[in-house]
C-alpha cells in the first residue's frame, strides 16, 4: 500500500422517485468529469448503488485522493465542488 495515496469513503441515501433519473444520468461519465478528478488528484473514483435490507437505495462513493494532503486538497476539492455545480447547472 502506498502511503501517499488516502482513501475516502460516504454513503447517501437516494430517494426511490429519484432513482431512474440518477441512474440515467449516470450511464456515461462525460470526459470533463474525468478530466477534473484527474486534474484534481482523484483517482478509481467508483460509485456503488445498493438496496439494503431496510428498502431503501444508498451510494456508497470511494475514491483515491493522491495529492499532497496537507497543503493540496481543500484547493482540490473546492475546485472539485465548483466543477461539479457547472455541470449539474446543465441539468436544471
Amino acid at each position: 500500500m502506498d502511503p501517499r495515496v488516502k482513501r475516502f469513503g460516504k454513503v447517501i441515501g437516494v430517494k426511490s422517485e429519484r432513482l431512474e433519473e440518477y441512474k440515467r444520468l449516470h450511464v456515461a461519465v462525460w470526459p470533463e468529469v474525468n478530466a477534473m478528478m484527474t486534474a484534481c488528484q482523484i483517482r478509481n473514483f467508483t460509485i456503488f448503488l445498493r438496496k439494503l435490507n431496510d428498502g431503501n437505495f444508498y451510494l456508497f462513493q470511494y475514491f483515491e485522493y493522491v495529492g499532497n494532503l496537507l497543503t493540496k486538497i481543500s484547493k482540490d476539492i473546492f475546485m472539485m465542488c465548483a466543477k461539479s455545480f457547472i455541470y449539474a447547472a446543465a441539468f436544471l
